[in-house]
């Protein structure tokens, strides 16, 4: 697959992405909300409210054709906050793994967003993979709607 890698779900986000739940305590929307999607039609929501002792995940594995320069991702995030809702914070996990979805962790960023009103861009760190990489968003304690994520040689 060529870089740079451009997801804003679209589609079928299911051909991409795969979704890890606990039933009972999280739960994942991948597709359309076009009230809520930052552009086009569709997002990803990662639910693990209330203050579920588990996470709600995506991941996608990439393979990209080569590897010439360290690569870069960002992607847009938004908390959610549910009618009632007394935890004013989701901690979101972004992870790249070496390989498939069980390698080597790689890369790491764990933000804790507050605010409910605004979509806040974040950047991956920079990470050099040997080949294939996955890329895994978590949330924890709380509900994020995720959009538009890019990867790209820096």
């Amino acid at each position: 697959m060529p870089l740079p890698v451009n997801d804003g779900f679209e589609g079928n986000p299911h051909d991409r992405w795969t979704v890890s739940e606990v039933p009972g305590l999280t739960n994942v929307f991948l597709g359309e909300d076009r009230v809520n999607a930052l552009n086009g039609s569709n997002l990803a929501f990662l639910n693990a409210y209330p203050d579920a002792p588990a996470t709600a995940t995506i991941f996608r594995t990439i393979t990209p054709d080569t590897v010439t320069s360290s690569i870069q991702g960002r992607l847009w995030m938004r908390r959610w906050a549910h009618p009632g809702e007394t935890e004013d914070t989701v901690i979101v996990f972004l992870r790249i793994r070496a390989g498939g979805p069980t390698g080597r962790i790689i890369s790491v960023n764990n933000t804790a967003l507050e605010d409910a009103d605004s979509w806040f861009l974040r950047t991956f760190n920079l990470f050099r993979p040997a080949g294939t990489f996955t890329i895994e968003i978590s949330a924890y304690r709380g509900t994020v709607l995720v959009d538009d994520l890019n990867f790209r040689f820096v």
